[in-house]
């Protein structure tokens, strides 16, 4: 017996050193550690393969480390007596002592794997296959983020996936806002381009290009009437018959139908008009101007509206008699305009607030006392203009979406659209130059299956991003 003891209390440690051995390897090389992915492959498949080939059934390995030692003690049996029954007690204490240190260290294990810093969750049972669905899934939910442009990922996902950048980003994601201002002849002086490039400047927007271009020019390449395309199209020339007058909305301001009115002769273009109640351009503008003090004026779309006007007992209409007298006030000799390119980050400033705020409304009138058009108007006297300004003469212009400030530097500069960087987008966003040479006229467009309008109307004080997605719904329409 005494040879006994320190023979059993060897097999005891033999048998604890093992069982620390597989918990330690299992909590340091576990599945889904924080070393990465690559290290659970290396580890878990081949122990599970191994596990496949090897039945692991805790009772066997007991059997099979109970075996190795009592051939070890019936070795020691051959050059020494010892008792059946002391050799079994020890082989009974041993077989005890191994399983509860190997249960332990498993159940270690087990909660090292589901503890926080592992994605799954899952317990050594659920691998290897689960794994894998956990890694096709986060590689898709990477791919879909890539594609809508997310740069960032969550603290826990950033362990196993680096930051991925957009791979598809959207089609005006680094293109800024850009516009065409200029002032209008009536309110060329220093003074005036000097309030206004400050003002400018001051909101925060990048004068890419300034200038002049005089009313010769003007004149001569027609500029003015590219410009104002829809207006002076329907004042001059389509004929009434041809435009887009919604009957349900005209029939519902003026009281009676527009099939009515083209069917009795009554309907009329702006030069037609003046020549059938006698009046010259400037007297048709107060003609009209009165129109619209009486409320007798609608506005159809952008840039296109119609009047009523008195002639005896009956009256005509009419379609944007002011025209002509505008047309003059750019075409006179010895005029000009001032002209900035411009552009800025729509996070820091709306298209409607620039055109709201910045630029103030139509009417000066009504604009707010800081704006670019409310300025010129409480000051007009010390900026030295000739006049009180108006809806008109308003002092200032400015696009009202980012397609019409394309449009409007084809005109006036003669901007190339894929030299321009939101017409270099939207045309490889797969809008067509046949198609955007006729859309930077105004056309009428269909809105939907059953509406249509202007293309300018649809898209007024949309933002990059916004104004060139309605541009592909409109063309998907078209």
């Amino acid at each position: 017996m005494a040879h006994l003891l320190p023979l059993v209390a060897g097999l005891l440690m033999l048998a604890g050193t093992h069982a620390s051995d597989v918990a330690d390897r299992s909590m340091h090389q576990g599945f889904l550690s924080q070393s990465s992915l690559d290290d659970y492959n290396k580890f878990v498949t081949p122990r599970f393969n191994h596990m496949k080939q090897k039945d692991f059934n805790t009772a066997k390995v007991v059997d099979k480390e109970e075996e190795r030692a009592v051939q070890k003690v019936l070795a020691n049996g051959n050059s020494m007596p010892i008792g059946m029954s002391a050799i079994g007690a020890s082989l009974l204490m041993l077989a005890a002592m191994l399983g509860v240190r190997m249960r332990r260290g498993l159940q270690q294990a087990t909660a090292i794997a589901s503890s926080g810093g592992h994605e799954s969750g899952m317990s050594i049972a659920l691998a290897p296959a689960a794994a894998g669905n956990i890694l096709e899934q986060k590689m898709q939910e990477s791919t879909v983020r890539g594609q809508v442009g997310w740069s960032q990922q969550s603290s826990n996902n950033s362990r196993a996936f680096a930051p991925m950048r957009a791979s598809a980003p959207t089609v005006c994601q680094a293109v800024k806002n850009s516009a065409f201002v200029f002032v209008k002849p009536h309110a060329i002086t220093p003074k005036t381009i000097e309030l206004v490039k400050g003002k400018l400047e001051g909101a925060g927007l990048t004068i890419l290009k300034e200038g002049d271009i005089t009313s010769e020019d003007i004149d001569s390449k027609k500029l003015v009437d590219q410009h104002y395309y829809a207006i002076a199209s329907k004042a001059t020339i389509t004929p009434p018959a041809e435009l887009a007058v919604p009957d349900d909305k005209f029939k519902e301001f003026f009281g009676e139908s527009w099939s009515d009115v083209l069917s009795q002769g009554r309907a009329l273009t702006a030069i037609d008009a003046g020549k059938e109640l006698g009046l010259n351009g400037s007297e048709m503008d107060q003609a009209w101007g009165a129109a619209k003090d009486a409320g007798k004026i609608i506005k159809l779309g952008g840039g296109f509206y119609a009047g009523q006007l008195p002639k005896g007992d009956s009256s005509i209409y009419t379609f944007n008699a002011f025209y002509m007298s505008m047309r003059d006030r750019f075409t006179q000799p010895g005029g000009s305009i001032h002209y900035f390119a411009v552009e800025w980050d729509a996070s820091t400033l709306a298209w409607g607030d620039f055109r709201g705020k910045l630029l103030g409304p139509t009417d000066p009138a009504a604009a707010p006392a800081d704006s670019i058009r409310g300025l010129i108007y409480s000051d007009w006297k010390n900026l030295g203009l000739s006049g009180e300004p108006n809806t008109g003469d308003n002092g200032v212009h400015a696009s009202a979406s980012p397609f019409e400030g394309l449009a409007e530097k084809m005109n006036w500069l003669q901007v190339k659209p894929s030299e321009d960087a939101f017409g270099a987008a939207i045309i490889a966003d797969g809008l067509d130059e046949t198609t955007l040479s006729q859309w930077i006229l105004d056309p009428v467009v269909k809105y939907s299956a059953d509406s249509k309008g202007s293309l300018f109307d649809a898209l007024e004080d949309s933002d990059v991003d916004a104004c060139a997605a309605k541009l592909k719904e409109l063309k998907a329409l078209a």
